[in-house]
């Protein structure tokens, strides 16, 4: 006996709607056997997009994967957490080798079930890398688990990245069980990002702490020079006639034990990279009222940017102190877009009654991406710009549905496929339902463009990045729509 097609779920939920069918499983599987001739899915793609079904189908016609896909497609499940791709895959190429980036990749984002999998049924192993990665990102259970069944260990990297984090638990149980230490990066970082009780902690343990030119010393020049690259974009510059460490050592240690936001301000003082752009970005007011005293220059393409940056992350006061230091620079839309973006309707508010630039339709566009009912309201009441098909498209992709009723009820502009295929796609039923009951929905056909804009929006969101496969329009109905569970009839 032949074994059975396996059902596309589109296709299972419109044969359920026919009675006439109900005894008739064949007819299903002869139209999804029908639908399923895509040439464009191969094994790599379906498992970086997380197709179990896709793949499963796919394993049937035992297409071909190289080695180097197949370290891709691991690495890619292992830092999504798929552990269903990573057993399939492994299964369906038992002999091939992949890469230790695999489980450094799981390590890294936290998750432990996968470390476990492939710890038991891969032979690979990771590298230093996994436990140094784990305690970057506060993964203290990861590390624990490396430390107890694996031999790689850590590098000096664990702590300091571990510091740099904020992570304390982690800082204390890797002085605690491990014998690698830390260098003078863990107590710059840990000022540079203000996490005094890190400062606090490492001051009152007295540890000994390594030079981290040293340290760097010691490793492959390619690991030298990346990690140069990464420390001078983010280490402040000190004169060239004062060694760095002596410097950061004569601040850092009476910051530990005071904690006088003066020292740490005069500390930043001392850079000499430090631009207006920079500062504001940063989100540092004081700073920038100390650069501003020296008439520190910006460019107008600088001006807009920081503006942009500092809307996006809501800090009023830096776009009130840029305006006021460059009245007459002309700025984009895209200050009041990106607050909007972001939700922040005082941000909103202020630059509506202080700037004339105003914003545009991506204004209204992207708060209903982000839900902010509130920021859509205010714009339909005080601005002209209005918006988009992409308002209610974007709103419920993400499953918004107070914001997508107030939208039809109150703009005109309606909604294209898009919001249907993206609410359908995010599982978001509460949402396909009220569209469904709407007597007069009729949205327009969304083509290619449209598409690609939503998901320009959605990308913007936090968490957004899963939500743009329905933009290659082609596979809307065959392949999409299979990643969802429909709940019991």
């Amino acid at each position: 006996m032949s074994e059975r097609i396996i059902v596309f779920t589109a296709v299972e939920c419109v044969i359920r709607e026919q009675e006439a069918l109900a005894g008739c499983p064949h007819v299903a599987e002869m139209i999804s056997e029908y639908l399923d001739s895509s040439h464009k899915w191969m094994i790599e793609s379906a498992a970086c997009a997380g197709y179990m079904t896709l793949l499963k189908r796919l394993g049937k016609k035992e297409l071909p994967i190289s080695p180097r896909e197949l370290d891709w497609a691991l690495r890619n499940a292992a830092d999504r957490g798929d552990l269903r791709v990573v057993k399939w895959l492994t299964a369906y190429q038992p002999d091939m080798e992949c890469s230790t980036q695999v489980m450094d990749s799981a390590a890294l984002r936290g998750h432990l079930s996968i470390v476990k999998w492939l710890h038991h049924y891969r032979d690979e192993g990771c590298t230093t890398a996994a436990m140094d990665s784990a305690a970057a990102y506060g993964r203290l259970d990861v590390v624990q688990w490396l430390h107890e069944n694996r031999s790689e260990g850590c590098t000096t990297a664990a702590m300091d990245s571990a510091a740099a984090g904020g992570y304390l638990k982690i800082v204390q149980w890797l002085t605690t069980n491990r014998k690698e230490g830390c260098t003078s990066i863990a107590s710059h970082f840990a000022l540079l990002n203000g996490h005094m009780h890190i400062l606090r902690w490492l001051n009152e343990q007295n540890l000994e702490v390594q030079n981290a030119d040293r340290t760097m010393g010691a490793r492959s020049p390619v690991h030298s020079s990346r990690r140069e690259r990464r420390l001078s974009a983010t280490l402040l510059e000190t004169p060239r006639h004062r060694p760095r460490r002596l410097i950061v050592r004569n601040q850092v240690d009476p910051i530990a034990r005071g904690l006088v936001p003066e020292l740490i301000e005069s500390f930043l003082d001392v850079s000499t990279s430090w631009t207006v752009q920079k500062a504001a970005c940063s989100g540092y007011l004081s700073l920038l009222k100390r650069l501003g005293e020296r008439n520190a220059e910006i460019t107008d393409h600088g001006m807009d940017w920081s503006l942009q940056i500092a809307a996006t992350e809501g800090y009023l006061n830096i776009v009130q102190w840029l305006t006021a230091y460059r009245p007459n620079v002309k700025i984009s839309q895209r200050a009041m877009d990106a607050a909007a973006l972001r939700g922040h309707l005082k941000v909103v508010k202020w630059l509506h009654k202080n700037r004339s630039e105003g914003c545009s339709v991506h204004a209204m566009n992207s708060a209903a991406a982000g839900g902010h009912l509130d920021v859509v309201r205010w714009l339909h009441e005080n601005r002209t710009e209005g918006c988009t098909t992409g308002a209610i498209d974007t709103a419920a992709a993400g499953g918004h549905l107070a914001t997508v009723q107030w939208l039809w009820a109150n703009r005109t502009e309606g909604c294209t496929t898009v919001a249907i295929d993206f609410a359908i796609y995010n599982s978001h039923f509460a949402v396909v339902k009220w569209f469904s009951e709407l007597a007069d929905f009729r949205p327009r056909t969304a083509n290619h463009m449209v598409g690609a804009t939503v998901g320009n929006i959605i990308r913007k969101q936090p968490g957004g990045q899963a939500m743009l496969t329905l933009s290659k329009k082609d596979i809307v109905c065959s392949v999409s729509i299979d990643r969802f569970q429909l709940p019991p009839a």
